[in-house]
């Protein structure tokens, strides 16, 4: 939404922080402010004055509004259409009902101060601007190299907002915040992530340390792409696979797995099956054995059902299919085994766990996941061989 904004003589816009919602605004410089004002009588434009600005809307009395939150109320009033009495009623986009405040002055308010983004000026428009977490924001655009520690001192010179904290648009949706005390402390993170991050570290700069640690223990908890040349496959009981015996593939759970999908409590089984179907594997919770053999051609270890191998397939997203030719090598599956003699399975030289999850009750999708949510937080489907 474009929004005039005028501003008289005597103000200096140098001394007042950017939005990301400037970018969508005809700033008009007057030396004639009731002029102006009357020229946009009827529309809803703000008025910059030297301790805070005033909102126009709906032919009411204008608003008084402090700067610290002037992108949020700018992005409140474009996105939902509201009027000063909506503020005070309704709260802000992206915020809890109620939390606007009106100073003893007068001067409408979000408590919460902003936090400082920088952005290079070739990410204009990038960022900022369909998410509710960069609402409460002030930027800094710059020009060529990052430099962190003048970044730094800029956070901290500035009036009404965060200053323990800021944030950098590395582009392509990626960030990295910093402790402005100690821009070693820092943590780079994507725009799925970025609400948390920002919500917490703005509560407490010292969270940056316990995100760091958390994606340590998220990496340690992913396979290693490293391919053992001594490895040995193993069934349920730990001996090693017999190249050319049958055996039943199938789904291992643990005491820790609480989807329903369809056992009953009463004789509950300690595995779920798995079905081929037009080529393609799945999860299924019926008495169902997969047969398969292992075979090893130059030291790789390849799984076998009813004559054909399976593969890593890219097709409609990337699943465990089976075909009569031997894998490629990206289609290569590799397995990694556990203390309990069960193994996952993750494609070629690639940390992507394929992982189950449960569409119906006696359906379950198998899938290599690289998106974040499974990167990060999924569980790899555990198979055993018996």
């Amino acid at each position: 939404m474009s929004w005039p904004i005028i501003v008289p003589s005597d103000i200096d816009l140098t001394q007042i922080n950017k939005c990301f919602n400037d970018e969508f605004c005809d700033f008009i410089h007057t030396q004639d402010l009731d002029q102006e004002i009357k020229k946009l009588d009827g529309q809803t434009f703000l008025v910059l004055q030297k301790d805070h600005f005033l909102v126009y809307t709906d032919k009411l009395k204008p608003a008084k509004c402090a700067y610290q939150s002037r992108n949020l109320i700018m992005k409140t009033l474009g996105n939902f259409n509201y009027n000063y009495h909506n503020l005070l009623r309704k709260g802000w986009a992206g915020y809890p009902m109620n939390t606007s405040k009106v100073t003893e002055d007068g001067v409408l308010i979000c408590p919460e101060l902003p936090v400082v983004y920088f952005v290079n000026s070739k990410d204009k428009g990038c960022v900022g601007h369909n998410n509710a977490t960069e609402y409460n924001t002030v930027v800094a655009y710059f020009n060529g190299e990052v430099d962190i520690e003048k970044f730094a001192e800029i956070t901290k010179s500035k009036k009404d907002a965060c200053t323990h904290f800021f944030v950098v648009y590395l582009g392509n949706e990626m960030y990295r915040c910093y402790n402005t005390n100690d821009t070693s402390i820092n943590y780079k993170y994507s725009a799925f992530l970025k609400f948390k991050v920002v919500k917490d570290v703005r509560e407490d700069v010292d969270k940056i340390l316990a995100f760091i640690e958390e994606d340590k223990t998220l990496a340690d908890r992913r396979p290693k792409t490293e391919r053992d040349p001594n490895f040995i496959l193993k069934d349920t009981h730990g001996k090693p696979v017999v190249e050319g015996k049958s055996y039943d593939l199938k789904i291992a759970k643990d005491s820790s797995d609480d989807v329903d999908n369809g056992d009953e409590e009463d004789g509950r089984l300690d595995h779920d099956a798995i079905s081929v179907f037009d080529d393609l594997l799945h999860g299924t919770v019926l008495e169902y054995d997969l047969p398969v053999n292992c075979e090893i051609i130059d030291g790789i270890t390849y799984l076998k059902h009813d004559g054909k191998y399976l593969y890593a397939s890219d097709y409609e997203g990337y699943q465990i299919r089976v075909k009569e030719t031997l894998p490629l090598k990206h289609e290569r599956l590799q397995f990694h085994i556990f203390d309990d003699n069960t193994f996952a399975i993750t494609m070629w030289d690639k940390d992507i766990y394929a992982i189950l999850e449960w569409i119906k009750c006696s359906y379950g999708s198998i899938q290599f996941d690289d998106g974040e949510v499974a990167l990060r937080w999924g569980k790899p489907m555990r198979l055993l061989l018996s």
